[in-house]
């Protein structure tokens, strides 16, 4: 009980531990709040404002000002010519700090002015003078829109925008349409943490994920030392780091780093990888029917490899049977996972999947809480969750599920891998512990042997000499014959007990007791002693069973409240039972317990039923005014008969 409690305490504080480091760790996460102006004639949705938010668009010829004419959609017309560079401009009432300008443009060239003056342009050739500049089309597209940070004394100025237009086809004169780019105005603060926000959603996990499979990695090499070689262990981690290179794939400065683009998707290629190598993990740890898994990751790794091949254009060209070549991972991944779920759910007897198929169990019944919560107390998140399914499920079904079920199976596949590292590690360690017990019984024991040995062989040479002493005093004095003989008997009974019932195991644990029990002063009793040569019981369970009988016993018997402290031991097989009785004195009881199965009292009693569990359960336990006596009785094998 006291175990318990401490573990409980343990596992409280480090929880609260954790959840009071969590949200600073997560806090980069999400960005500042945003104070955005959208200064667009744009709506988001592609439509014309009502409201022009004070821009006037105009062409400038040399301080020859003419208004541009709305066309309703977001459109101006009235150019002089095509390719006619056109203004537009308004005065800046909004007020921030750090004022940063976002315009975006892709093929188009700008330049920008306050107040006539110029803070940036794509031409710094040109005359760059309002009413003066003639701005060219680019020949590419930019890959970012153009950011511009204000001065502070910008409230209050005009911000006026020239911006280049298109020639379309071989008429000058043609009555062009021009759209004026869009515009906002936020905070430069807002923009940085939006930067680190992004860069810390894809770093924490990642980095997560790395130290996942460092520590699997850092597993495996210590249970090599151990003497065990895990190969799961390395695949877990491959998989690990594969979703890692998944997450940094997915960044959208990746390809600032790694250049690009590539002929295959590699967000996409690392994120089947990973399933293979989690289909491979899986039929690693199976046991039965190992065929299913190992076919479900075949099929799935050569998908990939299919569905690569077919992206670089090695297979087919593009048509319908393209798409579905490339979808083709996609689709087996979404049939395997769940294969290798419900297989753990069918094979609960082994370790792994029972870890694997609870954890799995827990995190489901989790996630349903966390939506009937949010339903309670955040609606409004509820209804987010749903509109983004609704909308994963319109757009590709198998797409917006197969994520969240690798997510369960890795999750489960990790937390059933380590509590069984943790499970082989502590019946190492018992395992340990058990063998230095029995080393140290097997010595007392021999040591115990030996005394006897020492004992019997005194008694031997001295043998002649009792006899014929003996024969003189029936002669001359028989009445100092009795005495005399008590005394040798005497000498007899202090000779230590050595049991020899045929099973080497079970006479080193009790051979050990008895020699510390005869030191005590114990009396011993050995009604019978008889074994087979192998019990039906591990060394681990009989060790700890055998240690903790005796150990009672001799606690029991060396009470000071007891008057004539003795065990008695019988060993003896009956009905195909090996039965193991142990009788000790005890101190005196007020009332007399009646036979009972088990009493709950006792960790020593404890830990014996909870072996016996294993073994039939046969236990027996009589409570007498000073004595006590348990008998177990295990069930021989039919050749034991």
């Amino acid at each position: 009980m006291k175990r318990l409690f401490k573990i409980i305490i343990s596992v409280l504080i480090a929880a609260i531990i954790c959840a009071a480091a969590l949200p600073a760790l997560l806090c980069f996460t999400h960005p500042m709040d945003e104070r955005t102006y959208n200064l667009s004639m744009f709506a988001e949705d592609g439509e014309s404002k009502t409201e022009d938010k004070g821009w006037t668009v105009f062409i400038n010829n040399q301080g020859q000002i003419k208004e541009l004419t709305p066309d309703g959609t977001g459109g101006f017309t009235g150019l002089d010519y095509a390719g006619q560079t056109f203004y537009f401009s308004r005065t800046m009432e909004e007020e921030l700090d750090s004022p940063t300008l976002r315009i975006g443009v892709a093929n188009r060239t700008v330049s920008v002015f306050l107040d006539d003056t110029l803070i940036y342009t794509d031409c710094p050739d040109a005359d760059n003078r309002i009413g003066y500049v003639s701005l060219p089309m680019l020949e590419f597209d930019r890959a970012e829109p153009v950011i511009i940070s204000l001065p502070s004394d910008y409230h209050g100025k005009k911000l006026t925008v020239a911006q280049s237009s298109p020639v379309i086809g071989e008429n000058q004169n043609y009555p062009q349409k021009v759209y004026p780019s869009e515009v906002s105005l936020y905070c430069g603060y807002s923009y940085e943490s939006a930067l680190i926000a992004d860069a810390s959603e894809t770093a924490i996990p990642a980095a997560l994920l790395f130290a996942l499979g460092i520590l699997m990695l850092a597993a495996f090499v210590w249970s090599a030392f151990e003497g065990a070689f895990i190969v799961s262990l390395p695949v877990i981690a491959l998989t690990a780091l594969l979703g890692m290179c998944e997450i940094l794939a997915s960044a959208p400065f990746f390809y600032k780093y790694f250049g690009g683009p590539f002929k295959t998707d590699l967000t996409e290629l690392f994120f089947y990888l990973s399933i293979g190598m989690l289909l491979i993990f899986f039929t690693i740890k199976a046991r039965r029917k190992r065929w299913i898994l190992l076919m479900a990751a075949l099929v799935q790794i050569c998908s990939t490899a299919v569905g690569v091949l077919t992206e670089c254009g090695l297979i087919v060209e593009y048509s319908q049977l393209y798409v579905n070549l490339v979808f083709l991972p996609m689709n087996i991944s979404l049939i395997a996972l769940p294969t290798a779920l419900i297989y753990s759910f069918f094979h609960m007897r082994n370790a792994f999947h029972r870890y694997m198929s609870q954890t799995a169990l827990g995190l489901i019944v989790c996630s349903a809480v966390f939506l009937l919560l949010c339903v309670v107390f955040a609606p409004e998140r509820f209804d987010s969750v749903i509109r983004n399914a609704i909308e994963g499920v319109q757009l590709f079904v198998p797409k917006f599920i197969l994520r969240p079920v690798w997510g369960l199976c890795f999750i489960s596949g990790i937390i059933a891998q380590t509590a069984e590292l943790l499970q082989n590690e502590i019946r190492r360690r018992s395992e340990a512990s058990i063998l230095a017990v029995k080393n140290e019984l097997a010595m007392k024991s021999c040591e115990n042997i030996k005394r006897q040995s020492d004992e019997i062989m005194a008694i031997r040479h001295d043998t002649q000499k009792h006899y014929a002493a003996l024969r003189a005093m029936l002669d001359k004095a028989p009445e100092r014959a009795v005495g005399y003989l008590d005394t040798l008997i005497g000498e007899l009974s202090q000779i230590r007990p050595v049991i020899n019932s045929g099973c080497e195991v079970l006479d080193i644990l009790i051979n050990g007791k008895l020699s510390a029990a005869k030191d005590m002063g114990i009396r011993l009793d050995i009604v019978r002693a008889q074994a087979p040569k192998t019990l039906p019981v591990s060394d681990s369970d009989l060790c700890s069973l055998i240690v903790n009988i005796l150990d009672n016993a001799i606690n029991s018997a060396s009470d000071p409240k007891t008057s004539e402290p003795y065990i008695c031991l019988d060993l003896h097989c009956k009905n195909n039972y090996f039965v193991f009785s142990c009788e000790n004195s005890a101190p005196v009881q007020e009332k007399e317990c009646k036979k009972i199965s088990m009493p709950e009292h006792g960790y020593g009693l404890k830990i014996i039923r909870h072996i016996m569990r294993k073994y039939g359960d046969m236990v027996s336990v009589k409570r007498g005014v000073d004595t006590f006596k348990i008998s177990v009785a295990i069930l021989l094998n039919q050749s034991d008969k």
